[in-house]
């Protein structure tokens, strides 16, 4: 008699790892937009490296970094058919690989602006509004493949998100007048940089 042999599907097996993968990508996919939408996303398809060219002319090689997780999963459960697990190991993977992949882009997000000089020192002497205003007084708006301005995103700690808003709607007219006035001109800068940009693909 021959020996049993458990799990020895290799062709249902590898139909469950297709569907289980293009599952995790899509859920991954929905989980990466909410920090950097679709049109901001880049496919690399050659090679593992790259090479930026920052505005003050200096040049950065980056390279590709692999991020990976574990998870566990019992015999009993697969005796058992628990299949709930599978929802349940499908999200741990997307959280931990989300959160892996979060603090790696904050890392070269603050090593970059470290490296370009767009830091910003914090000023306990001024309120998180004044300190806000002046944060956007310092950074460039840019302006998206449909020719809108697209204003930076703004992350902080729930904490510090709820103090701001908080300052903010604490503070009178004055200030939202004078947060309009820098946030239209910033704008406004922002269109005539692509205006010069663009001018330069005319013949």
């Amino acid at each position: 008699m021959n020996r049993q042999e458990y799990f020895s599907f290799s062709t249902r097996q590898d139909d469950f790892d297709k569907a289980f993968i293009k599952v995790l990508q899509r859920m991954l996919s929905i989980e990466r937009n909410r920090m950097i939408p679709p049109e901001n996303e880049m496919k690399f398809k050659h090679g593992k490296k790259w090479i930026t060219t920052h505005s003050n002319v200096s040049q950065d090689e980056r390279s590709l970094q692999q991020i990976e997780t574990v998870t566990n999963i019992y015999l009993e459960d697969i005796t058992n058919h628990n299949l709930n697990l599978l929802d349940t190991i499908i999200n741990n993977l997307v959280k931990q690989l989300i959160e892996t992949n979060e603090r790696i882009m904050f890392e070269t997000i603050s090593k970059t602006c470290e490296d370009t000089g767009r830091t910003i020192v914090q000023n306990n002497d001024i309120s998180p509004a004044e300190q806000y205003l002046e944060s956007i007084k310092s950074v460039e708006f840019s302006v998206n493949r449909d020719g809108r301005v697209t204003p930076p995103t703004f992350h902080a700690s729930p904490e510090r998100i709820e103090l701001l808003k908080k300052d903010l709607e604490s503070k009178g007219d004055d200030f939202r007048a004078k947060f309009q006035e820098v946030f239209y001109a910033k704008s406004q800068q922002a269109l005539e940089t692509e205006r010069k940009r663009l001018d330069r693909f005319k013949k």
